[in-house]
């Protein structure tokens, strides 16, 4: 007879705050009918970087922590695939909207301040935008390829992709890559002493900086993305938060528990009509 368990782990798509990584990666356990138990309970999809699972007994509700695996380190994309992005701007719907927007010796100084390139590669990514995440230390983690259209929007048509999880006819480039993300724009922290603002994305970053000079601008990749792992290099710096519109009560809690300033300039000047709408501060200065 098949033995009926009390708890099970959710097979919903339903996904929340892991106690240990803290990413929203945690599948928790249900009860028979359906009713999620305890928060503590529930086994995170990080497997390998984070480990964390913690198992109701079905007897006395108690749990077992099992032993998280070793952490396996950092992987990093060759110059190489790099540099053959850094061509083909003529073709990349993205760059020619900034240039159309502002001129292109402003464009092609950005371009080489920020290191964001254009997939030559393909098949399906190709033309795309690659921003590419270059740590403190100029290593590169991957780069996050996404599609624009002519108005500078994303096309929502297609979902953004890493570079390391592009694949040809022989399997993926990188099999067996560990990516261990930063923030957009790291590489600058180096040698640059200006206060430091963060946005949620790459495009956002790169217009506000056209805008607003006073400040290094740079993203964490979205919302969800402000994480302690990514902050480590401007915990010691002045550090300004401006958040989606939308996100600013999110982001206020962050910006507490870090010990970061965090903007609500776009809260502020919203209409009714503009809020929900997930603008950013670039759409503002766009303007």
């Amino acid at each position: 007879m098949t033995k009926t368990f009390k708890y099970s782990l959710d097979k919903s798509s339903k996904k929340f705050k892991c106690p240990r990584c803290y990413k929203k990666t945690l599948v928790r356990f249900i009860d028979l009918d359906k009713n999620f138990i305890e928060e503590k309970f529930g086994r995170c999809d990080r497997e390998v970087s984070c480990g964390y699972f913690l198992k109701p007994e079905e007897d006395n509700n108690a749990f077992v922590e099992f032993v998280p695996q070793i952490e396996l380190p950092t992987s990093f994309i060759a110059s190489a695939h790099v540099i053959n992005t850094l061509k083909g701007y003529e073709h990349n719907s993205f760059t020619n909207w900034l240039i159309a927007k502002f001129d292109s010796k402003t464009i092609e100084q950005l371009i080489l301040k920020y290191r964001f390139g254009v997939d030559n590669s393909g098949p399906y990514t190709k033309d795309w935008t690659v921003f590419w995440q270059h740590d403190i230390n100029g290593k590169v983690r991957s780069g996050k390829i996404i599609k624009y259209d002519d108005t500078g929007h994303r096309d929502k048509d297609w979902s953004a992709t890493w570079y390391h999880k592009k694949g040809n006819i022989n399997g993926p480039f990188f099999p067996d890559f560990n990516l261990k993300q930063c923030l957009f724009g790291e590489h600058l922290l180096k040698t640059n002493t200006k206060p430091i603002a963060i946005v949620e994305s790459e495009k956002t970053a790169l217009i506000a900086s056209l805008f607003i000079e006073k400040y290094l601008w740079l993203a964490c990749g979205g919302k969800q993305e402000l994480r302690a792992e990514k902050l480590g290099p401007v915990l010691n710096r002045s550090v300004t938060l401006f958040p989606d519109l939308g996100a600013y009560d999110d982001w206020k809690v962050k910006a507490q528990e870090f010990g970061f300033n965090v903007s609500d300039q776009i809260e502020k000047i919203a209409s009714d009509e503009e809020k929900g709408k997930g603008l950013d501060i670039a759409d503002y200065l766009l303007r």
